[in-house]
């Protein structure tokens, strides 16, 4: 007898309920994103210049003459965005910005996908776990807010999901998997160093309890990072990013204080201001973290640890507190917000889901209602003024010719003869729009020498090498965080402008230059402005040392008395 081919057709009919399901949660997650106050971008013109540099002549250099340097965190986002440069040439600034939003919309898919897999029962047709963990992980805490710096964070957390689902996985079959997992456990170091950490914890469900074959992927990755960090030595001279040591205090305890203070944000606010916002951003916090410390418990609600369910719960529950971890310890971030945390609520959310598709009863519940809970704190966030949002994100694209004051300022600067050296604090725009430029990063970022200088206290945007740049006997110097000014610097001798604490902060910036640096600032240079650089009133401000004075005078710079 025939069997009635109703059960045959169902499949299709559930697959199609994933439809609407999907659509809701693309509009979801736009809004996060357009919901997101642009970050700085100061990192991401790092980022494109090495892509830039990488695309074009095939090298790490930063500086001509000078040998390879790394200004980057993530050599994985630079190789992906030196390859989409090599293939669109033009508009670097409006290629970052669309690399970055397949990107994002890359994360969307692959975490709402693994965790709608894993909130599943063994059936896979959809429920409540599975639709809850896919809207929830879509809002996931800090992805939108990391996007919105055009570094890794989407690249790392589209990665993080299925090395989630995949590295802990079941018994191993054959070389084939097990050289797949390993190199997405590789993929993970390479998108981010912490990564590595994460990694380990959550290939350790692959390799225990020990057996037959389960030593594969362990041994391709350990030989995989052993090539890297050995290319690495090799180009480079060490073993981690130059950006590591520019933002590195002299005490791990200074990075563990900051870790924690950036913690402390985070659970209450996040960075969403004062009122209800600062409400549900502080609930977001706090049910993130709580989740991440009670992981391990809600592991052991699953069945034994035999089981694939349970041991990748456990595996999850380690890699969320490892992720938790690698932020304390690296002294989190000097912008407020979630964009670092973004790992540890997509781990916590993950583990959420796994819970909520294999465990039963009470633990079952408590789950779907983590995920529905904070699904609906964070839709509260970003639904208001959904339709200006919406399309404010379609006009979104940026370009090149939004950053005409840098821009200007940048070609400026490069016209100037003899060509200067020229340091800054945070205007990393600068080498992008000029590469033929000798640029001194005062940060660090991109200073080999100022990265590994001695520092006293804690860091937080990166080094303060000023005093570097006075004994190199730098020609130009920008000093303000801000790219203009009101005021024109060059109107007034630099004795009087150090003088006015009010005049030097909005000029100069801060922090200011400190007294041991006071005499030689005094003796050596001269203040000096790019008049109307950035527009009527809009001026650029620097200093010019003292022998170049009557130079770039000439060439158009207005130029203070001594």
């Amino acid at each position: 007898m025939t069997p009635a081919p109703a059960p045959m057709a169902a499949a299709p009919r559930t697959r199609l309920i994933w439809i609407p399901i999907a659509g809701v949660g693309l509009v979801l997650g736009l809004l996060a994103l357009a919901s997101t106050r642009a970050g700085s971008l100061d990192d991401a013109f790092v980022v494109l210049t090495y892509a830039r540099r990488l695309a074009e002549a095939g090298d790490f250099v930063y500086n001509a003459g000078e040998g390879p340097l790394d200004g980057f965190t993530s050599l994985l986002d630079v190789l992906l965005k030196a390859a989409v440069l090599a293939l669109a040439p033009g508009d670097g600034v409006r290629t970052l910005w669309l690399t970055t939003g397949v990107l994002y919309l890359a994360a969307l898919g692959s975490i709402a996908a693994v965790g709608a897999r894993l909130g599943s029962p063994p059936g896979g047709s959809p429920s409540g776990a599975s639709v809850s963990a896919a809207l929830a992980l879509v809002l996931c805490p800090g992805l939108a807010e990391g996007t919105a710096y055009m570094l890794e964070t989407p690249l790392y957390l589209a990665l993080l999901a299925p090395a989630a689902l995949v590295l802990p996985g079941p018994r191993p079959g054959g070389w084939g998997p097990e050289l797949r997992a390993a190199a997405l456990a590789l993929a993970l170091v390479l998108a981010r160093p912490e990564g590595a950490p994460v990694a380990a914890v959550l290939m350790a469900g692959r390799a225990w309890p020990p057996g037959p074959g389960r030593w594969r992927a362990p041994a391709v990755l350990a030989l995989g990072l052993a090539a890297y960090l050995a290319w690495r030595l090799a180009l480079f001279g060490y073993w981690a990013p130059n950006s590591y040591y520019a933002k590195t205090a002299s005490s791990r305890h200074h990075e563990l204080l900051d870790g924690l203070a950036y913690l402390g944000a985070f659970l209450t606010g996040g960075g969403q201001g004062a009122g209800w916002k600062g409400l549900v951003g502080a609930l977001v916090g706090w049910g993130v973290v709580g989740a991440t410390l009670l992981g391990p418990l809600a592991a052991r609600a699953l069945p034994p640890l035999e089981t694939p369910s349970r041991r990748r719960a456990a595996c999850l529950a380690g890699a969320t507190l490892a992720a938790l971890g690698a932020v304390l310890v690296s002294g989190g971030d000097a912008y407020p917000g979630r964009r670092l945390l973004a790992p540890v609520a997509l781990l916590a959310l993950l583990l959420a889901a796994q819970v909520a598709g294999a465990a039963a009863g009470r633990a079952r519940a408590l789950a779907i209602g983590l995920l529905l809970a904070l699904a609906g704190l964070r839709a509260a966030e970003v639904l208001p003024g959904a339709g200006s949002k919406l399309a404010a994100l379609a006009r979104a694209p940026r370009g090149e010719e939004d950053f005409a004051c840098e821009r200007a300022a940048a070609r400026w600067l490069a016209r100037l003869g003899p060509r200067p050296r020229v340091a800054h604090r945070h205007f990393q725009a600068l080498k992008f729009f000029a590469p033929e430029l000798h640029v001194v990063d005062l940060t660090g970022l991109n200073d080999r020498a100022i990265a590994h200088a001695p520092v006293s206290g804690p860091v937080r945007f990166g080094r303060e090498g000023l005093d570097q740049a006075l004994e190199r006997g730098v020609e130009v110097i920008h000093l303000h965080h801000e790219r203009w000014s009101p005021i024109a610097l060059g109107r007034y001798p630099l004795s009087a402008v150090l003088a006015d604490p009010d005049l030097a902060r909005a000029t100069l910036g801060e922090p200011l230059p400190a007294d041991p640096l006071l005499p030689t600032l005094l003796r050596d240079y001269r203040t000096a402005t790019l008049l109307d650089a950035c527009g009527p009133g809009a001026h650029v401000n620097l200093l010019v040392r003292a022998d170049w004075a009557r130079g770039v005078a000439d060439q158009g710079l207005l130029v203070g008395e001594p």
